[in-house]
């Protein structure tokens, strides 16, 4: 003889949340990244900072994104200077607030000789909106409220996940190359 109906409601309702929100590492999740690739444009701002293990920089960052071309803004507190990288399909430049000018066919070229190390430019623009390049592997935490990222040998550590609308995106980004570090505190998000 089965139970009535009211009975079983409770138990069946639990069975099917315990179900849906216990999932192993590396998994399918039921939390989904918001795609900002898909958007024409976006921007970010907070903070970041960079180290090649023994010497580094941080500043208030402002990053920008068009169909047209990419502008990102880093103003460093202590030292009042600031940098803006812009970037399209034609060119690249940095302007440095003492008055330098520096020009290349890749944004590559120009950050690394101003930082002293390669920096992973491409991967850089993927991994700041959460996504992977081409090669990368994405794996999510057992709790589904961060991820990693292994990309190019780096190792990019996603964390405090906020929700836009049924989509996530990462507020906290930590990429990590021995001896290099790269860190991201986002602030807020547009597009």
């Amino acid at each position: 003889r089965r139970p009535p109906r009211s009975t079983l409601f409770p138990y069946t309702t639990l069975f099917r949340l315990i179900c849906a929100t216990t999932s192993k590492k590396g998994s399918v999740q039921s939390v989904r990244l918001l795609d900002l690739r898909k958007q024409p444009a976006f921007a970010f701002n907070g903070k970041m900072s960079f180290s090649d293990g023994k010497e580094g920089g941080s500043g208030q960052l402002a990053w920008q994104k068009t169909s047209e071309e990419i502008q990102v803004v880093l103003k460093a507190p202590l030292s009042k200077k600031s940098w803006t990288l812009t970037e399209s399909a034609q060119q690249a430049s940095i302007k440095i607030s003492t008055g330098e000018h520096y020009y290349s066919q890749s944004a590559a070229d120009l950050l690394s000789n101003q930082i002293g190390w390669l920096v992973p430019w491409a991967g850089l623009q993927s991994w700041v909106i959460g996504q992977p390049t081409q090669n990368g592997q994405l794996e999510w935490d057992d709790d589904g409220q961060g991820y990693l990222l292994v990309d190019q040998g780096w190792v990019i550590q996603y964390s405090k996940l906020e929700p836009y609308g049924s989509a996530v995106l990462p507020h906290k980004i930590i990429a990590r190359k021995e001896p290099y570090s790269i860190k991201l505190s986002i602030k807020s998000w547009q597009w």
